[in-house]
């Protein structure tokens, strides 16, 4: 599964470097929670995770997904912008 945080070039310019390391992190922290113990995860790049998901089909996958979303809704993630209004992150997958 590939997931990436939408817009992240905007949350990036949107924040501090401290706040960007944070999000990526809550990110990453919310991805493991979502995996089994013997998948494996990965930064890929700017914004962009990769969940390996051994022994899974795509229903698998899709359930990965779905427990990611879920857990992204209930950490609600806010990304603060100067002069601009509050926004809640988003991931896409």
């Amino acid at each position: 599964v590939l997931s990436r945080i939408d817009n992240y070039e905007s949350v990036r310019q949107a924040v501090t470097e401290e706040r960007d390391r944070e999000i990526v992190m809550t990110v990453a922290r919310l991805i493991k929670k979502c995996i089994r113990s013997f998948d494996d995860a990965y930064r890929s790049g700017d914004g962009e995770f990769i969940m390996s998901l051994k022994h899974s089909d795509i229903s698998g996958g899709a359930a990965a997904i779905n427990r990611l979303q879920r857990f992204m809704d209930d950490e609600k993630i806010v990304v603060e912008q100067p002069g601009g209004r509050p926004f809640e992150l988003t991931v896409s997958s």
